[in-house]
């Protein structure tokens, strides 16, 4: 007797902002070419698989240019070995019907396999350790390496100036130079990143209201409904609604590592970074929310160059970080009860912070390593206008091989030219799509995450699900004027994916790019737990945004890869091949009528450019995920005899076993 198990495989989510200056080129992604020469100019045009703008710009004319003194913290990405043996790889993992099909590696397997060679990484950290006042933040899988040092030794290591500009939005430091480093070094080099301290990255625009406070707050059906609808919803709602309960009566997610990626808040009064999140807020949201009985998450905290520990010292935030930080462990713990979840964050909202993040969470130290090594789900809550990185391009890479799934929201922008996410950012380029929500491959990458509006009848079920698109959101009543809704669009930096090409998908996007976002789930009049204003108080507020999307599908999966390993069965790993066949299998095939549904498909709304329809949309993608159904096409266990008659002397018979997701 053999027994077989037929599964399919997922993806990951996450979303990223990027800020440019606006005529001094201040160079921070930038790639590895060869070069004959003894001094190796890396050119800040070019990035791994396609051409890498400028990260920032501070004007010229309108700009006061100064030496900058101060501490920097460059992040330097080594290239991976064997490449080719590493796509081939990637590309068995997310094939059903190869031998290797979520056959993951582990890190020490993928170090032996793929990282640069022990030389290699001693050479450059011999280099950069020979310059005075360098601290070197090494990783274990030799992938990269964080140099800090005062300003002076930087411009020193990389032969460049570093300026520092006043403008109207702040003071800022970077370098007009193009980096160099030694040939025998630069050959090695993938990106660099931390020559400026512009922000990069930014927080999807989370919309609040004034303080809300359910009349009971552990029993939600009694909060403020309109009638025998619910619209004001809480985390643990979404047991409920996206069909998680039957997973969670077999079990609790309570051996799952989830993770989140943020940077710290600061006070701009006082000009100081301050804690990411008070814990005391997270466990009363657990306390006032969640059901009797369900076990709660340990949550933790993991500051990167000095960011300050986790504490009351976050309702001083002036930023919004957090909120955000808050949001994406009240969501996660709200879907994943009883999980374990890393909260890992630097200072500054910089391509530097966001790289040092994921390469930690990917090769741990210290008292982290033995939890963060078993991470399954990686959220992610902010965005950037789109572009392609050498430090997340490996980053995603090595966690496809490890069976890691990684989540970004698609944005918050609703596709409107005249949302605040583009109003604030001028760096926002015509196309909607996000960095890194947008960035994905045939066989690895980030699965995107957009919003809908929910609404939920008295038992927590689903009466309706649209597009979330607002001309008057929450935040509009208090700041003014403001557009906001789920981004989506055909990104004009990452080509179709072969799993958009080969599907319905591709009728809208017509080999255009890749098209985002891939799910989504509920992005508005969310209820969450903060302390602000100076208050140590934990309050209930209401929240809108992709924030919420993200890090509440990310519980979901972490419960989803919880069940599969008490089975003995691999996790989900990269989720959008899995997505696409399945859900094209199940909307468009004659034979799915009566099969059931693994998302809930959002077929009304729009955003400022897009609308929802049957099948994939550019805006809300498949729609949300049935946690149930999902799990079950994912884990399929059939218990086979086979009974031999009839068959010559010393003759053999074979039969060959296909996973699919058709029977």
């Amino acid at each position: 007797m053999k027994r077989r198990t037929i599964f399919i495989c997922l993806s990951i989510i996450f979303t990223l902002c990027v800020t440019s200056y606006s005529s001094l080129a201040i160079h921070s992604d930038i790639d590895r070419q060869s070069s004959s020469s003894s001094t190796y100019i890396i050119s800040p045009e070019m990035e791994k698989l396609s051409p890498l703008p400028y990260s920032g710009i501070i004007g010229r004319t309108n700009s006061t240019l100064n030496p900058y003194s101060g501490t920097m913290n460059v992040f330097v990405t080594l290239g991976l070995r064997n490449d080719p043996k590493l796509l081939s790889f990637l590309s068995n993992l997310s094939n059903p019907e190869n031998p290797q099909y979520h056959h993951y590696i582990t890190e020490n397997q993928f170090i032996d396999y793929y990282s640069p060679g022990v030389q290699e990484y001693s050479n450059f950290t011999s280099y950069f350790s020979s310059f005075p006042g360098v601290n070197l933040i090494t990783f274990p899988d030799r992938t990269s390496i964080e140099v800090s040092a005062d300003s002076t030794v930087i411009s020193k290591i990389f032969n460049i100036s570093i300026v520092s500009a006043q403008s109207g939005d702040g003071s800022y430091y970077g370098t007009p130079d193009a980096p160099e480093l030694p040939g025998y070094l630069s050959v090695d080099v993938a990106g660099i990143s931390g020559f400026s301290n512009k922000p990069d990255a930014q927080l999807a625009p989370l919309s609040i209201e004034s303080p809300y406070k359910p009349v009971n707050p552990i029993n939600t059906e009694s909060a403020p409904s309109g009638g025998n609808v619910i619209t004001n919803i809480t985390g643990s709602d979404l047991q409920t609604a996206y069909d998680e309960m039957p997973l969670l009566k077999e079990s609790y997610p309570t051996n799952s590592v989830i993770a989140t990626i943020l940077w710290a808040g600061t006070n701009s009064t006082s000009n100081t970074t301050v804690a990411p999140f008070d814990p005391a807020e997270i466990y009363a949201y657990y306390n006032q929310t969640l059901p009797p009985n369900e076990p709660h998450s340990k949550i933790y905290g993991v500051p990167l160059n000095g960011a300050p520990p986790p504490g009351p010292s976050a309702t001083n935030d002036t930023s919004g970080a957090n909120i955000e930080n808050s949001l994406d462990l009240e969501m996660i713990g709200s879907t994943a009860p009883g999980s374990s979840i890393y909260n890992v964050y630097g200072v500054g909202a910089t391509n530097a912070t966001i790289n040092a993040a994921l390469s930690f969470i990917l090769s741990p130290t210290g008292k982290y390593k033995s939890a963060l090594d078993n991470v399954s789900v990686i959220s992610n809550s902010y965005g950037s206008p789109e572009y392609n990185s050498s430090a997340w391009y490996e980053g995603l890479q090595q966690a496809q091989a490890r069976g890691i799934t990684v989540l970004a929201s698609s944005g918050d922008s609703g596709d409107n030219a005249l949302s605040q996410d583009y109003q604030s950012n001028p760096n926002y380029p015509g196309d909607y799509a996000e960095f890194p929500s947008a960035m994905s491959y045939n066989d690895f990458g980030v699965t995107a995450v957009g919003g809908t509006t929910l609404t939920l009848y008295s038992n927590d079920t689903i009466q309706d699900q649209t597009v979330w698109y607002e001309t008057e959101p929450l935040i509009s009543r208090i700041l003014g004027a403001f557009l906001g809704g789920s981004t989506g669009g055909i990104s004009e930096v990452f080509p179709e994916p072969s799993w958009q090409r080969e599907t319905e998908a591709n009728s809208i996007i017509n080999g255009s790019g890749r098209g985002v976002p891939d799910i989504a789930a509920v992005a508005n009049n969310t209820i969450v737990t903060l302390t602000t204003g100076g208050s140590l108080t934990p309050t209930m507020y209401l929240v809108e945004g992709t924030s919420i999307s993200s890090p509440a599908t990310a519980g979901i999966i972490g419960e989803i890869d919880s069940i599969l390993s008490s089975k003995n069965e691999s996790p989900l790993g990269f989720l959008n091949p899995s997505i696409y066949l399945l859900a094209q299998s199940l909307f468009f095939s004659g034979s799915s009528a009566n099969r059931p549904q693994a998302f809930y498909n959002v077929v009304t709304g729009h955003n400022a450019v897009y609308s929802a329809r049957k099948g994939y949309s550019l805006v809300t993608g498949w729609g949300s995920i049935n946690a149930y159904n999902f799990s079950t096409y994912v884990d399929r266990n059939y218990t086979l005899t086979f009974t031999e008659s009839g068959l010559p002397k010393n003759s053999s018979w074979s039969i060959g076993l296909g996973p699919s997701i058709h029977g």
